[in-house]
């Protein structure tokens, strides 16, 4: 178990830390991108995205994707919830490259809750020179 100390200019001493806030699992989102691939020379196209995490007993992770910077997300992976802990899980992510970008431009959500690592998210891409 971590736990952080921290003060502020009052003088007050606070500490954070744990797998739960009060008896509930601590809920969290991040959105990865939008990135868009490509440049003068070559055009790069996400073929799928990935990611690695660790995560403890009842926790999850919600992982979506979009081939677009605005609006919502097209394909939603449910990798929950964790039924025993586990160290490091590798999971790829399905993405449309039949959309109208061509798979140039890429964004990823993440959410759930629970205490999860995430070691890495990444991206396998195709190039071509142009």
């Amino acid at each position: 178990k971590e736990t952080y100390l921290f003060g502020d200019n009052t003088g007050y001493v606070y500490s954070i830390g744990g797998d739960d806030d009060a008896g509930q699992a601590i809920s969290y989102e991040a959105v990865v991108g939008p990135a868009v691939l490509g440049s003068a020379t070559q055009k790069k196209r996400v073929r799928r995205a990935y990611i690695i995490a660790s995560a403890i007993t009842g926790a999850s992770i919600i992982a979506e994707t979009s081939p677009s910077d605005i609006g919502g997300y097209g394909v939603k992976v449910n990798i929950t919830p964790f039924s025993q802990a586990i160290t490091r899980i590798k999971r790829y992510l399905p993405f449309n490259a039949d959309d109208g970008m061509g798979g140039y431009l890429y964004r990823m959500k993440l959410s759930g809750s629970g205490r999860v690592k995430f070691y890495e998210v990444g991206f396998e891409v195709g190039v071509r020179r142009v």
